[in-house]
């Protein structure tokens, strides 16, 4: 797996795009890099663009994936926007369950869309 972090300063938005087979624990090692990066520039915003990656996670990866939100820093003020070329039952059930830990998560198929979410107010 590879991924690439850009902060577009315009919209405030931490931009994290994928590339390859990715796992569960390297998208969690990833996302703790990432946020670590919001709490130093004071950013809330994350776009997660999977395009370009095949997600190598089953149900259980995704409730473990899920779970381990609670173990992150403090997430509950960031607003996290995932694009994907399709939303599946993997990233529909992450999507479930950290919206019911009360983590404002939303799926997208386009990052206009994801990038209009993220900034409206």
């Amino acid at each position: 797996m590879a991924y690439d972090v850009t902060v577009d300063q315009e919209l405030s938005i931490v931009c994290v795009s994928y590339q390859g087979d990715v796992t569960a624990d390297e998208r969690k090692a990833a996302r703790d890099k990432v946020f670590q990066l919001c709490e130093q520039q004071g950013l809330f915003r994350v776009l997660v663009d999977l395009r370009l990656c095949a997600i190598k996670m089953n149900e259980k990866d995704a409730v473990g994936f899920a779970a381990s939100f609670e173990r992150a820093k403090n997430i509950q003020g960031y607003r996290l926007a995932c694009v994907c070329k399709q939303q599946g039952e993997v990233e529909s059930l992450v999507e479930v369950l950290l919206t019911n830990e009360g983590i404002n998560i939303k799926y997208f198929l386009s990052p206009e869309d994801a990038r209009m979410w993220l900034t409206a107010r």
